[in-house]
């Protein structure tokens, strides 16, 4: 079976981020979240925190201004969601050289200032 993909504000998802999507915009406990897609907590956990670097958000207030304005209706339906084509390039995080994704790494040394 093809996995079918969506563009959720120029982000890559698919028909499970979707399904997500909307269980989380019409307001549902995070038990009957996992139940209805069968995962765990944690699972429930490391999905979302995947599906927010995805779309670059960070809370649950964002998700759902996202969602409502790109096509998921209030009651939590995607019908109107484009899908994604293959030409489209995703969004690109941290295009800038250089950044140090953990605060522990060294910071790149900058080897014309030094003597020796």
């Amino acid at each position: 079976m093809e996995t079918v993909y969506y563009n959720l504000a120029g982000a890559k998802i698919t028909e499970h981020d979707c399904k997500i999507i909307s269980l989380v915009i019409k307001a549902n406990p995070r038990k009957n979240i996992c139940t209805a897609l069968d995962i765990t907590d944690n699972t429930l956990d490391t999905e979302m925190r995947i599906l927010y670097a995805k779309l670059q958000i960070h809370t649950c207030i964002e998700l759902f201004k996202l969602a409502s304005h790109n096509g998921f209706s209030d009651d939590g339906t995607y019908t109107n969601l484009p899908l994604w084509h293959e030409e489209e390039e995703p969004k690109k995080i941290n295009e800038k050289k250089n950044i140090r994704t953990n605060p522990r790494q060294r910071k790149p040394r900058d080897k014309r200032n030094e003597l020796f």
